[in-house]
C-alpha cells in the first residue's frame, strides 16, 4: 500500500511521515481557506487571492472578467483605461502601458521623425552657415588677388631699379679701381723707399691655399671674428714658410694690396678683391665643417646633462661659444665681398 498525499499528490516512505507531511502541506491548507473563504475567490475565472483588495482589483480590471461582467449584466461597466499616445491602444493597468511604451513601434517611429525634422532643420542652419562662409572667403580670396596682382607689379618695379642701381655701382667701382691703380702707379716717396726693399715672392696657387685652409684654420682663430682670420691668411697664406712674404698692403689708408703671380706679373689688388675670392669658398667649408664639431659636441653633453650624468661645465661653455663664434664667422666670409672688415684688418696686419 502506497502513502500518497491527497491534496499535493506527493508519495511517503511511511504512514509516519505521510502524517507529519499533512500537517504541513500547503496545498491542503489552501484548499481548507478556499472552503472556509469562498468570498475569495473570482466568481468569473475561478482564480482564488489571498485578500478581497486584490480580488476586486482583479474584477475591475482584467479584460476576460470585465468582458464576462458586460455579458451577464448588459450593461456597459466602466473600468480605468491608460491609452498609449502613439498606436492608441487601452491597457487597464499603469505598469502595463508603462511595459508597452518600451517596445511601442508607433512610437519609436514618432521619435524617429522628429529626430528627422530636427536633423532637417540642424541642416539647413548649417547650410546657410556654409553658403555665408563661402561668400566671405571669395570675398578674402578677391582682395588676396588683388593684393598680390599689386605686390608682384611692385615687385616688378623694384627689379628694375634694382638692375639699375646695380649697374651704377658696377660702373663707379670700375672708375674707383681705375683711380687706384693710378695711384699705384703714382706712389709716394716714402713708399718706393720702402717697397724697394721688400721682395714680394710667388703667391699660392689655389689648391695650395685651399691645402692651408683645411689643415691651419682652426678654433684659435675663430674667438676674433673676421681680425682672426685675417691673421689667418696673414699667419698661413700671405707669410711663407720660410718667412717671405707673397703678398703685402703698399697704401694702408687706400687699401692697395700687391703679389706676384705664377708667371712672375706683379698683380694689383685694390681692397683684396682678389684674394677675398681665393680664400671664400675654403674658409666657408672649414667654417661649417667646425661649426658641425662643435654642435656635435655640444649635443653630446647636452644628453649627458639631461640624463643626470656629470659633465664639465667649462667644457661645455667652451664648446658652445665656439659652435656660436664658428656660426658668426662663417656668416661674415658669406658675406666677405660685400664689405671692407676683411681688406681693412688685412691692411692693418700686412701693410709694409
Amino acid at each position: 500500500m502506497t502513502n500518497i498525499c491527497g491534496f499535493c499528490n506527493k508519495e511517503f516512505a511511511t504512514i509516519y511521515t505521510l502524517k507529519k507531511h499533512n500537517d504541513i502541506c500547503k496545498v491542503k491548507k489552501q484548499h481548507e481557506k478556499i472552503i472556509n473563504d469562498k468570498e475569495l475567490i473570482c466568481e468569473y475565472c475561478s482564480k482564488i487571492f489571498s485578500n478581497k483588495y486584490n480580488l476586486n482589483n482583479h474584477k475591475n480590471t482584467t479584460k476576460k472578467c470585465i468582458n464576462i461582467q458586460k455579458s451577464l449584466n448588459n450593461k456597459e461597466v466602466k473600468y480605468p483605461t491608460f491609452l498609449c499616445e502613439f498606436c492608441k491602444k487601452n491597457f487597464t493597468l499603469k505598469n502595463s502601458l508603462i511595459c508597452h511604451n518600451l517596445s511601442c513601434i508607433d512610437r519609436y517611429k514618432f521619435e524617429l521623425k522628429e529626430k528627422e525634422k530636427d536633423f532637417e532643420l540642424l541642416k539647413k542652419e548649417k547650410e546657410k552657415e556654409v553658403d555665408l562662409l563661402k561668400k566671405e572667403k571669395d570675398i578674402e580670396l578677391k582682395d588676396k588677388d588683388k593684393i598680390i596682382i599689386k605686390v608682384n607689379t611692385q615687385n616688378e618695379y623694384y627689379k628694375e631699379i634694382c638692375k639699375k642701381l646695380e649697374y651704377q655701382v658696377e660702373e663707379l667701382q670700375n672708375k674707383l679701381d681705375k683711380i687706384a691703380n693710378k695711384a699705384i702707379d703714382k706712389p709716394t716717396t716714402t713708399n718706393n723707399t720702402i717697397n724697394n726693399k721688400i721682395e714680394l715672392h710667388t703667391f699660392p696657387t689655389q689648391i695650395e691655399i685651399d691645402r692651408k685652409i683645411e689643415s691651419k684654420f682652426n678654433d684659435k682663430y675663430l674667438w676674433d671674428g673676421m681680425k682672426g682670420v685675417a691673421q689667418f691668411v696673414y699667419d698661413h697664406i700671405i707669410k711663407l714658410e720660410d718667412g717671405s712674404i707673397a703678398y703685402a698692403c703698399f697704401d694702408n689708408s687706400r687699401q692697395m694690396f700687391k703679389y706676384k703671380d705664377q708667371d712672375g706679373n706683379d698683380i694689383k689688388d685694390p681692397k683684396a678683391s682678389k684674394l677675398r675670392k681665393m680664400i671664400k669658398p675654403g674658409l666657408l667649408r672649414q667654417s661649417q665643417s667646425l661649426l658641425d664639431y662643435f654642435s656635435e659636441e655640444c649635443d653630446y653633453l647636452e644628453k649627458r646633462k639631461n640624463k643626470g650624468l656629470d659633465i664639465d661645465k667649462k667644457e661645455y661653455n667652451t664648446m658652445n661659444t665656439l659652435r656660436e663664434k664658428a656660426f658668426e664667422v662663417g656668416c661674415e666670409i658669406l658675406n666677405i665681398d660685400d664689405t671692407n672688415k676683411f681688406s681693412n684688418e688685412l691692411a692693418t696686419i700686412s701693410c709694409i
